[in-house]
C-alpha cells in the first residue's frame, strides 16, 4: 500500500509491456479509507472483464487502477472526485454515481471501457464550463444515443450529450429526462429529472442585517436551478460598480434607497430583474426615527409620445402627520432626470393627470411653476401617512425632451410644514450686536398685517452697521425706500401662505443632494464638517438625520434652488417661530418659540416646525 500511495500522490503513469496474466480492477479512497478490487476475467489473453459494484465512496477523492500481481505493478487510470471517473475511452473526466458496472480492458493497446451504472444528468453545465440553462449528460461515450424528453414527450432533433433549455417558451415548469443507448451492451438508460421554470424568476431578500445602522447584506435568488449565472446589483435604478456577484454588502448607512439584480445566463442571455427591495434609513442617530420620510418603488409607466408625458409612480410614507383646524403638515416632492452621458436635470410636472394610488387619503397639490408638489393628508385628523402606487405626470416635452428611452428618473421629497395666512409680530432689536439681514422696530414688536403699512423699519446690510429704511405692508409687499409705496409687490413679508421645512436639512438629504451633482459641483459645494463620505461611487451620511450642521449659506442656497425652493425670509421665520402670538423672550432669545414640546426641548414653531432655535 505504501508504493501504491507513492504512486497516487506522484501521479505515476506505467507503461505496460504485452503480458498474461492475472489483472485485477479496484478503487480506493484515501479519506474514507476504503479498498477493494477484483480479479478480471481473462477472455482471450489481451481482453480483460468484469461486473463489479462500486458503492456510495462519500466524500473526498478516490481513484480506479489496474493491478498487475504477477509484475506487482499498478495501471492508474486518474484521480477523481468521489461519485466521478473518468472517460475509459481516454481523458474526459465524467460522473459515475455508485452502481453496477461492466469493466473491459485490453492490455495491449491499455484501452479500457465502463458500461453500465446509474444514469445521471446534471443541471449546472459541461465540463469545464459554467452555464446556467444547459443540462449535460455524464457518461462513457460508450454511450452514442441521446433523446431528450421535455414532459415526457421527445424534443426533436436533441440528440447531443447537452441540451439547453429554452427560455422562449410559454410559462410553466418543464421536467426534463434523457435516455441514452449503448451499442456494446444494449442498454438503454433513462436519467432522473431536472426541472426549469419559465418565466425565470429572481427574488432579492434581506440576508443579514447584523444591527440596523451596519452593512446591509442582500441576496438574489433564481428559481432555475445551476450555476453559472452573471449578476449586476442596481441601487435606485443604477448599476453598482463592482457589484456582480449574487450577494451584495451595501455601504455603511445605506438611505432609503431601492435595490434591484440583474441576472442574466449566459448560454442564451436570458435575463431578468429582481423584485425590488426598498431599504429604509438608518435612524441609530435620531430621535423622531417614527416620523421618517419614504420615498419607494419609482417606476415609469403610461408613456404618450404625442403628448410627451409619463406617469411617475412611487410610494410615499411618513410618520405623526396631522390636518386639524389650524394647518397641516405636507411632503414636498420633485423628480430629477438623467440622460445616459448627461446630468441630473429637475422634471417638470403637469398641474393635473396625477393619480393619489391605494392607501391613505391624500390632497396632491402641484405648484404653477411645475417644479414639484405638495402631497398631504386628505382628511382631518393624523396618525401615518403611507399611500402606494402614487403617481405624478411628467411633461418631458417641457425640458426639451422628445422621448424618455434610457432615461433614469429619481423622487425625491421633503417633510414640510403649512403657515397659514394672517397676521404676525416682527420683532427687532438686537441691543447685542447688529448681523447683516438683520431688521430693529420701534417698540421692539411691529405687527404685520393687511390693513397697513409698518412704521419705518431699518434693516442691517452689514456688520459695521450701514443700514437701509424700509416699510412692509403683509399682503402687499415691501416699499424698500420708505416712501410709502410698494416696490415689490412679491416680497414674502410672512403674511401670505407658505410652507417651511418640518425639521432641518439632514446629512442624507444633503448626500442626496450630492448624489445628483457632478465631479465638479461637489467640489465646488464640499461636505466639510459631516458624516458624509463617498463609498462605491455613491455618497452616503453616517449620521443621516443629524441636522447638516457643516453646511454653509452656498450650501443651503444651492440645495433649495436644486429641490425648486427658495430660503425663507426674515420676517416668514418670525412667523413660523410665533404665529399670531407676540414674541416669546425665554432665555433672551427674540424667537423662543412656545413651550417645550413634547421631548422637552425648546425650539418648536407655533405651526409645528421643529428645531428652529438651532436653524440650518
Amino acid at each position: 500500500m505504501k508504493k501504491f500511495l507513492t504512486l497516487f500522490f506522484a501521479f505515476i503513469c506505467l507503461a505496460f509491456s504485452e503480458m498474461m496474466g492475472q489483472v485485477k480492477f479496484g478503487y480506493y479512497n484515501p479519506i474514507g479509507q476504503t479498498y477493494a478490487d477484483q480479479e478480471m476475467n481473462n477472455l482471450d489473453g489481451s481482453n480483460y472483464s468484469l461486473s463489479i459494484i462500486i458503492p456510495d465512496l462519500g466524500s473526498g477523492n478516490f481513484f480506479c487502477f489496474f493491478y498487475f500481481p504477477t509484475l506487482d505493478k499498478y495501471e492508474s487510470i486518474n484521480i477523481f472526485p468521489s461519485g466521478t471517473a473518468t472517460d475509459f475511452s481516454g481523458g474526459t473526466t465524467l460522473i459515475i454515481p455508485p452502481g453496477s458496472y461492466l469493466v473491459n480492458y485490453n492490455i495491449d493497446n491499455k484501452a479500457y471501457s465502463l458500461i453500465g451504472g446509474t444514469f445521471r444528468t446534471f443541471d449546472d453545465c459541461g465540463i469545464g464550463q459554467s452555464s446556467c440553462n444547459k443540462l449535460s449528460v455524464y457518461l462513457n461515450t460508450s454511450f452514442t444515443d441521446f433523446k431528450w424528453k421535455r414532459n415526457g414527450e421527445i424534443i426533436p432533433g436533441a440528440t447531443a450529450s447537452e441540451y439547453i433549455h429554452p427560455v422562449t417558451l410559454p410559462d410553466g415548469t418543464y421536467n426534463y429526462t434523457c435516455d441514452a443507448f449503448s451499442p456494446d451492451s444494449g442498454a438503454v438508460l433513462s436519467s432522473n429529472v431536472i426541472s426549469f421554470s419559465n418565466p425565470i424568476t429572481l427574488t432579492s431578500q434581506f440576508q443579514n442585517a447584523n444591527d440596523f445602522c451596519s452593512n446591509r447584506q442582500f441576496s438574489a435568488i433564481i428559481n432555475q436551478p445551476g450555476s453559472g449565472w452573471s449578476y449586476q446589483w442596481k441601487k435606485d435604478g443604477q448599476a453598482i460598480s463592482g457589484a456582480n456577484q449574487s450577494t451584495y454588502n451595501a455601504a455603511p448607512q445605506t438611505q432609503n434607497a431601492t435595490y434591484t439584480c440583474l441576472a442574466t445566463c449566459p448560454t442564451n442571455n436570458a435575463s431578468k430583474e429582481s423584485n425590488i427591495l426598498s431599504v429604509p434609513g438608518c435612524y441609530a442617530d435620531s430621535t423622531s426615527a417614527i416620523n421618517y420620510l419614504l420615498v419607494q418603488n419609482v417606476t415609469t409607466t403610461g408613456n404618450n409620445a404625442s403628448n410627451k408625458t409619463i406617469q411617475i409612480q412611487f410610494d410615499l410614507s411618513w410618520g405623526h402627520t396631522w390636518w386639524d383646524e389650524i394647518n397641516w403638515d405636507a411632503a414636498w416632492v420633485f423628480m430629477k432626470y438623467k440622460t445616459a452621458a448627461g446630468e441630473w436635470k429637475h422634471a417638470k410636472i403637469n398641474p393635473t393627470g396625477f393619480d393619489h394610488g391605494q392607501g391613505s387619503p391624500s390632497i396632491i397639490q402641484p405648484t404653477s411653476d411645475k417644479l414639484g408638489a405638495f402631497i398631504r393628508l386628505g382628511l382631518k385628523g393624523q396618525g401615518n401617512f403611507n399611500a402606494e402606487g402614487m403617481q405624478l405626470q411628467w411633461n418631458y416635452g417641457l425640458d426639451g425632451l422628445t422621448n424618455v428611452n434610457g432615461l433614469e428618473v429619481k423622487v425625491f421629497a421633503i417633510e414640510m410644514v403649512y403657515q397659514p395666512q394672517g397676521d404676525f409680530s416682527l420683532f427687532g432689536d438686537y441691543s447685542y450686536g447688529f448681523y447683516p439681514g438683520y431688521v430693529t422696530a420701534p417698540g421692539r414688536n411691529v405687527a404685520v398685517v393687511n390693513s397697513r403699512l409698518s412704521p419705518t423699519l431699518s434693516l442691517y446690510l452689514d456688520n459695521s452697521g450701514s443700514t437701509s429704511n424700509f416699510r412692509i405692508k403683509g399682503d402687499a409687499g415691501i416699499d424698500f425706500n420708505a416712501d410709502g409705496a410698494i416696490d415689490n409687490t412679491t416680497f414674502p413679508t410672512g403674511y401670505k401662505p407658505f410652507y417651511i421645512f418640518k425639521y432641518e436639512m439632514s446629512e442624507q438629504a444633503y448626500a442626496d443632494f450630492l448624489n445628483c451633482l457632478s465631479a465638479s459641483q461637489v467640489t465646488n459645494l464640499g461636505i466639510a464638517g459631516t458624516s458624509i463620505t463617498l463609498n462605491q461611487g455613491q455618497y452616503f451620511a453616517a449620521a443621516p438625520n443629524r441636522a447638516c450642521n457643516g453646511a454653509t449659506n452656498q450650501n443651503l442656497l444651492a440645495y433649495s434652488d436644486w429641490a425648486g425652493l427658495r430660503p425663507l425670509s426674515y420676517f416668514e421665520l418670525h412667523k413660523a417661530w410665533n404665529g399670531p402670538n407676540p414674541p416669546n423672550f425665554d432665555d433672551g432669545y427674540c424667537c423662543g418659540g412656545n413651550p417645550a414640546d413634547a421631548s422637552g426641548y425648546r425650539g418648536k414653531g407655533y405651526y409645528g416646525a421643529k428645531d428652529l432655535r438651532g436653524n440650518v
